[in-house]
């Protein structure tokens, strides 16, 4: 089981870039798509919480969009954190949190957009989050999230192949990166996460996939030519057409929304339900003075 310190995240994030800032440099493009994709379905963007925000490469882009007034970058590891503090801590609308993605510290109706990557299937009870994110989302705002598919080609070329369990991450790169991390504990098809967001009260917006770049998939190929031939495609395909409608890449993708509140007989929205986690607010008020 992967244990989410400082090394852990030099080594998975920083890698051989040297450098937090080369880091996120190189990742930029894919996050761009990300973005937008995001603004295709929120109309307004003034208060984003990103959980799961690891070494704060997407909470720097979001800090930088126009509209935006703060991005709460949030993560239960304070290893990461420390990354976000010290490479964002300028960045006056970037507030940095350690909460847990089950229980999220807001109130109720706090937020336009609510980003969580590459976290769900570590949760072990991932429809607690749905709740929870749901409940902060203000009416429109969405939920931006992404997770291993267990449907694309990566999981149906190497999924056969067994876990090995406890086996270091770099030494396994003949499994699915969906099983070769042994803390992914919920991982699900589509219709499963799709079921789930449903379940919570969140309409779908749009989902799909991004491309092929969990290389090698095929042993009796050089997997230098692997590289050039799936992670290019990836690459140039993400940078020119975005996040595609597909299913069949290595994460799935869901832009899921909550209902614009129902409005009564004389046409005036509905009020919303109290928020009754006093100490919650009052925590919020202290990470916003």
């Amino acid at each position: 089981m992967a244990t989410f310190d400082r090394t852990y995240y030099a080594k998975y994030f920083l890698g051989n870039c040297g450098s937090w800032r080369k880091a996120a440099r190189k990742r930029a493009y894919f996050y761009r798509a990300l973005l937008n994709r995001a603004r295709k379905g929120s109309e307004k963007l003034d208060t984003v919480i990103e959980i799961g925000c690891g070494t704060g490469f997407f909470s720097e882009q979001l800090s930088q969009l126009s509209g935006i007034g703060r991005v709460y970058s949030s993560d239960l590891s304070k290893s990461a954190l420390s990354f976000v503090q010290e490479n964002l801590g300028s960045a006056s609308n970037i507030h940095a949190l350690a909460l847990d993605a089950q229980e999220l510290a807001f109130p109720n109706e706090f937020a336009d957009l609510v980003v969580c990557l590459d976290v769900v299937e570590h949760l072990p009870s991932p429809e607690r989050f749905f709740a929870e994110a749901r409940r902060v989302l203000r009416p429109g705002g969405c939920l931006l999230f992404s997770t291993p598919n267990p449907a694309s080609l990566g999981a149906i070329v190497k999924g056969k192949a067994g876990r090995r369990s406890g086996t270091p991450y770099e030494l396994r790169a003949r499994e699915w990166h969906g099983y070769r991390d042994d803390s992914h504990i919920s991982i699900k098809a589509i219709p499963e996460w799709r079921s789930l967001a449903v379940s919570s009260g969140l309409e779908r917006v749009w989902d799909g996939s991004d491309y092929w770049w969990d290389t090698p998939y095929f042993r009796n190929v050089p997997t230098l030519l692997q590289k050039v031939v799936f992670n290019g495609a990836h690459h140039i395909l993400t940078r020119t057409i975005g996040l595609a409608g597909w299913h069949r890449g290595e994460n799935y993708y869901g832009l899921w929304r909550r209902p614009a509140r129902a409005r009564d007989g004389g046409g005036r929205a509905q009020k919303a339900t109290p928020h009754t986690r006093s100490e919650t607010v009052r925590a919020m008020a202290e990470a916003t003075r």
